[in-house]
């Protein structure tokens, strides 16, 4: 029986494994989506991040084999240098500075900034064209009205903040 190190050498795993970062998942839409994230908006972000929570696994698969792309040492987590190789990988051309601005307003709200989780990823690299729907919108109202009244008042935003970590 092989270990768990020894199954991952197999060749079998190394063809996954390299296929899994191959550039094919990485659009220039979704690199352009990452350099051109503000995370200034805090309530833009939550609302994207309830957004993108609620959306299919078929509507983030794309999404979720970028990430995988990206994240070349299987942390869960994407690194400075991960996202340099993925705009190499893609052709494109980023500067240190980009990348350093796209690490740090992406990862900014957890504090740490020199990696990028899968969730604070699917905000900033979400189509925001094609997931702000009246659908999707109508749930994130509803998550916004605590209080079921049918309005969103200053009270239901404090506690939405409240729950996502702002004070």
């Amino acid at each position: 029986r092989l270990s768990a190190r020894e199954a991952v050498s197999h060749p079998w795993f190394s063809h996954l494994i390299k296929e899994s970062h191959h550039h094919k998942y990485l659009s220039r839409k979704l690199l352009n989506n990452l350099r051109n994230f503000d995370s200034q908006h805090n309530l833009k972000n939550i609302i994207l991040y309830h957004i993108a929570k609620s959306l299919k696994p078929s509507e983030t698969k794309k999404l979720k084999e970028a990430f995988h792309a990206i994240d070349l040492d299987h942390t869960g987590h994407i690194t400075i240098i991960e996202i340099e190789k993925a705009y190499q990988m893609a052709g494109s051309s980023i500067t240190k500075e980009e990348l350093r601005s796209i690490v740090t307003k992406i990862s900014k709200e957890r504090g740490d900034g020199d990696k990028i989780d899968y969730s604070h990823f699917l905000i900033a690299a979400v189509d925001q064209d094609e997931i702000v729907t009246k659908d999707n919108l109508k749930k994130v109202f509803n998550y916004f009205d605590i209080n079921g009244d049918g309005f969103i008042d200053s009270s239901d935003l404090k506690q939405v903040f409240l729950r996502a970590g702002f004070k």
